[in-house]
This record gives C-alpha cells, sequence and structure tokens, in this order.
C-alpha cells in the first residue's frame, strides 16, 4: 500500500544517531516510509536503519541541496517530510504533521527547532525559535543551491507557509570536539562561497575580520540574550565569534591565493 508520507533523511556515519531517530518516530501513526539516503556510510548506520523498516539508497554525493533535491524524486508518497538523522520530533510534532497531512488543505508547513549544545537546549542566543520549510505536497518545494546553510524554497510563489506545532529537538553539537570539527569544515564551505560573490577582494575579508567576531559575540550573548543561557550561552557565544573569524581568515587567503594565480 502506498504510503502516505514519505520521510527523507541524509546519511554519512550516522550510526550513534539512527537509534535515537527511529525511536522518536515510533510513535507516528500515519503510514509512512522513511528513505535513508546514504552518501557513503562506513559504519553501520545503513544496516540499522534497514533493520528498523527503512528504504536505504545510495547516492553519490552532490552537495546538501543538489543530494536531497535528487532524493525528492525517489518518494513514494504525495508528502515528502525532510529531516536529518541528529533531529528528533516530539510528540507534539509528530501530532501536528499528521493533522497537516489528513486535515489541512494541502500547503507548505515549517517545523520550529530546538537546537541542543553540550546535550541542554539552547533557547536564546539567537538559535530559538529557528523555524525551517520542511513538510510539502511532493514537487512543491526544493532545497536552493547554496552551498553552506542550504535551505528550503517553494516552488509556489506566494503560497503561504503555515506552522506545524512542536519541536523538532536538533541535537547538533553532543561535544566540543565534534563542533570545532563542523567548525572548520563549514568555515571552509563558507570561505568558498564568499570567494564567489562577484566583486570580492581581500581588503573586504580582513575588514569583516577585525570587525564582525566581536560583534558576533555582542549580538548573541547580550542583543539575543545568550546570558540566559548561562555557561553554555557565553562558551557559544565566544565559539560563534572564534568561528566569524575563521571564516573570513580563509576568505582571505583563499582570494590571495586566487590573485596570485591570476597573476602568475
Amino acid at each position: 500500500m502506498k504510503p502516505q508520507i514519505s520521510i527523507l533523511v541524509l546519511v554519512k556515519d550516522e550510526e550513534a544517531r539512527i537509534p535515537d531517530f527511529f525511536d522518536a518516530l515510533e510513535p507516528f501513526r500515519l503510514r509512512h516510509e522513511v528513505v535513508v539516503l546514504d552518501t557513503g556510510s562506513t559504519d553501520r548506520g545503513p544496516a540499522l536503519a534497514r533493520a528498523r523498516g527503512a528504504r536505504v539508497l545510495r547516492a553519490p554525493w552532490e552537495g546538501f541541496s543538489a543530494t536531497r533535491n535528487r532524493g525528492f524524486e525517489r518518494c513514494r508518497a504525495d508528502w515528502i517530510w525532510v529531516l536529518d538523522a541528529d533531529e528528533n520530533p516530539d510528540p507534539a510534532l509528530l501530532a501536528s504533521v499528521e493533522r497537516a497531512v489528513l486535515l489541512e488543505p494541502a500547503g507548505l508547513w515549517s517545523v520550529n527547532r530546538l537546537a541542543y549544545f553540550l546535550g541542554a537546549p539552547v533557547r536564546h542566543s539567537g538559535w530559538h525559535p529557528d523555524r525551517h520549510l520542511r513538510l510539502f505536497p511532493k514537487g512543491w518545494a526544493r532545497f536552493n543551491g547554496r552551498i553552506i546553510h542550504e535551505g528550503m524554497e517553494s516552488l509556489r510563489p506566494g503560497f503561504p507557509i503555515r506552522r506545524l506545532d512542536g519541536l523538532l529537538r536538533h541535537h547538533s553539537y553532543p561535544t566540543l570536539s565534534g563542533y570545532l570539527e563542523r567548525m572548520m569544515r563549514y568555515t571552509s564551505l563558507q570561505a568558498e562561497e564568499l570567494l564567489g560573490r562577484k566583486g570580492a577582494r581581500p581588503g573586504q575579508a580582513l575588514t569583516r575580520l577585525v570587525a564582525d567576531p566581536p560583534l558576533t559575540f555582542l549580538k548573541m550573548f547580550l542583543l539575543k540574550r545568550g546570558f540566559l543561557d548561562g555557561a553554555r550561552g557565553l562558551v557559544l557565544a565566544a565559539l560563534s565569534a572564534c568561528s566569524t573569524l575563521v571564516k573570513y581568515a580563509k576568505w582571505w587567503d583563499l582570494s590571495v591565493s586566487a590573485r596570485r594565480r591570476g597573476g602568475a
């Protein structure tokens, strides 16, 4: 029987997160399929997902956006819900998705993510609320082509995006080492994106390198009330400022290298 909804999740070496991911979906009452797009795992993640009833498909890595967009074509249901392996919907969100699919007119729906940092939720610091379009009828939305911080865009111009109840608990940074590893990877992608912008110059990178890190800290810790997140809010604001500095340092380095190659 055809599933009512396809849950699409992109994975690579997510063995540690797979059990919690499927446990969170246990109360979900809609007839559904979980489509796991594996982009080259070397652990037991795909096998664990298959054992929990998922349809596991190998997918060549084409970037976050393009890989997911191709995955949409392989979903069997008329509705698609996009999740990551480190995202766990709470019962209220599951119930809200059920109502949206069964009782509401077809449309676009956003979820509210609650990110966790070093094992605790971050309810301030500019991290929450954090709305993202994730639920839609097949063919109504797609991911944009950004290299980093990709997002979804509607293919129905002017069509309203309504809000689902509940929370999508985002366990993205359970350890400091994991945060730092991801920071280095993402800042490299961000630097490449900045380099590709029209008119980018090394001098711009140096100016932003000096000005933006302290502004990032002040914005997160004071303006966005990161101090209400306690010690984690302080650490997160400091790390975000560091990430901003590294991003612009890498942009400057890439710009200088590109200029040297151009003059060679």
